[in-house]
């Protein structure tokens, strides 16, 4: 089956999931190195050599194709990426980091772990850890840091191999709620804290 053709039937599915929010119909475009929504017109784009990527790895193309719809939907609906919003939470990031490129790394790592603790942990969806322990692989810094968490709460094993005080910061990471978004602005904040390094 062509990749446009199981891609159209996961669109309906996972659309369902999120209650049909109305958006154009997703492309797939090497314009992107994974997948990724337009913050003005809602548009999903999705890299079908990503999805190779992930298919070389033991993942079939339409568990892939659920997984980068799934968090996609979720920037959409649970966790919209406006200018504003964005905005938002760049400017509470740079009353705690010097630095213009770290407050803008901090906030995209922010976003990112909450849209996957809530398609992961929240909706459950199968697909995710699958992807995850892929991305996981090899990773360092703040990423080897997320991945851990992902692990933790995913409850299950993504080949993440933790030092002591990498575990204690997965630790306290874990306590913050990320997808609660009453207490957005106070858990970037703590994110921000535990990570800065």
């Amino acid at each position: 089956m062509e990749l446009e053709e199981i891609m159209g039937k996961k669109v309906r599915e996972v659309s369902s999931r999120f209650f049909y929010p109305s958006v154009p119909k997703p492309e797939l475009t090497e314009d992107v190195p994974n997948g990724s929504t337009d913050i003005v017109s809602g548009q999903i784009k999705i890299n079908p050599s990503f999805i190779g990527k992930l298919e070389k790895n033991g993942i079939p193309n339409h568990e892939s194709l659920d997984e980068v719809l799934s968090h996609e939907f979720a920037h959409i609906t649970r966790f919209p990426g406006t200018a504003h919003r964005r905005m938002h939470q760049y400017l509470g990031a740079r009353t705690v980091l010097k630095s213009k490129e770290l407050a803008e790394a901090a906030v995209y790592a922010f976003n990112e772990a909450q849209t996957n603790l809530y398609v992961g942990v929240d909706m459950k969806n199968e697909a995710t850890p699958k992807v995850a322990r892929v991305l996981a692989n090899n990773s360092s810094g703040l990423n080897k840091l997320l991945n851990g968490l992902y692990q933790e709460m995913f409850g299950q094993n993504l080949g993440v191999r933790l030092n002591r005080k990498e575990k204690k910061l997965v630790k306290e990471l874990k306590e913050i709620p990320f997808t609660n978004q009453r207490s957005e602005d106070t858990n970037l904040r703590r994110f921000i804290e535990l990570t800065r390094d």
